[in-house]
């Protein structure tokens, strides 16, 4: 029995691959795959991510929000899916699998069943991956400020030096290791073709939206100004689809999404490279990314009290109209997979939630 593990990064497209696995279930059973669903947390394997982890350790690092289980609980309920049939692969992905405390326990898990094992992990470049997960960082609230902080913590914690993430894995898997680099700004690089391929799955898997709400610049700085406590609980992700839909019909000058300068990109990067030159040579590579940060096209101009303005007025004239939103301005919203053989369609709507939202935003602090 193939087991293949996708264990990253963050930033890469992981919710995608992993709904699409989700939803995708029965087709992939009918070809003999298993995607485990009794050790999902949503449509992820997170709580595997703490397998065997240590108890004095109170989080497992960037990912505090993973279900902790009972050890004996995971193998119990992962042996029972694997051994209900003469599964020719089964699958496993989190992106915390790559700073789990214990990945010599999982691989000693899985090799109970596996004849043999495999490991996926997606790279992105450096200084697209900081910016992409401080952009998250803003919608939800977790992070503020202009990056520096950030940067700086990344650069000092080595979070994104893929080589040494990877080195254990390297070695508990005799070298099955694929890695695969993602440079968006260079290189396209359909994340489910490679999951297709690599799972040896023909035709297309059926997909529903990203979770991830997309935003332009001045969405994302609207955010910015709101304290994160308002970036919290069940009024966020009403007022995230409604900037999401406005920053859908407002594109924006190339060059604006950059959150930080082209020095703070260079330096990420360039911080980077010998890393990478190592990881390259372990992957039979020239180079992992073919690419560099480049200065912006276009620099961003300032959020103004103007252009603020001009989002609350879509907002709250769109919000009004919530019975006659054209669909094309809609943001649909992949809901929470539930245990069900069948793709969970998505959810649309958004008028009366996104004007309550604007409301509760607008309300004095």
């Amino acid at each position: 029995m193939r087991f293949i593990i996708h264990v990253g990064f963050p930033k890469t497209g992981s919710t995608t691959i992993q709904t699409a696995l989700f939803n995708n279930r029965a087709r992939l059973r009918a070809l003999d795959i298993l995607y485990p669903q009794s050790v999902n947390q949503w449509a992820m394997h997170h709580p595997l991510a703490r397998f065997a982890e240590p108890d004095d350790r109170l989080s497992i690092g960037r990912f505090p929000w993973i279900e902790r289980r009972p050890d004996s609980d995971l193998a119990e309920a992962l042996g029972a899916e694997v051994e209900a049939a003469d599964w020719s692969t089964v699958i496993l992905s989190s992106e915390a699998f790559v700073t789990m405390a214990s990945p010599e326990a999982l691989i000693s898990l899985v090799s109970r069943w596996a004849t043999s094992i495999e490991v996926l992990v997606f790279v992105r470049r450096q200084d697209s991956q900081a910016e992409s997960a401080f952009a998250q960082g803003l919608k939800t609230g977790a992070m503020s400020g202009d990056g520096t902080e950030y940067l700086a913590k990344v650069l000092k914690n080595r979070s994104l030096d893929y080589n040494d993430l990877l080195t254990c894995w390297w070695d508990l898997v005799d070298d099955k290791i694929q890695v695969v680099p993602l440079e968006p700004d260079v290189r396209s690089v359909d994340v489910i073709d490679v999951i297709r391929e690599v799972c040896g799955v023909r035709g297309p898997l059926e997909l529903t939206d990203s979770r991830n709400v997309r935003m332009n610049r001045d969405a994302t700085e609207l955010l910015r100004s709101i304290p994160a406590e308002h970036r919290v609980g069940p009024k966020q992700r009403p007022l995230l689809r409604a900037l999401g839909a406005w920053s859908a019909e407002n594109p924006e000058p190339p060059g604006w999404e950059h959150l930080f300068s082209y020095e703070q990109r260079l330096d990420v990067y360039t911080q980077h490279r010998e890393s990478n030159a190592a990881l390259a040579a372990r992957c039979g590579l020239d180079e992992l990314f073919v690419g560099a940060p480049q200065p912006a096209a276009n620099e961003y101009p300032g959020f103004t009290i103007e252009r603020a303005a001009g989002i609350a007025h879509w907002l709250l004239e769109h919000g009004a109209a919530a019975d006659t939103w054209p669909e094309r301005r809609l943001v649909k919203e992949t809901p929470r997979p539930q245990p069900d053989p069948e793709p969970v369609p998505a959810r649309t709507g958004l008028g009366i939630r996104a004007r309550r939202a604007w409301k509760a935003f607008t309300e004095p602090i």
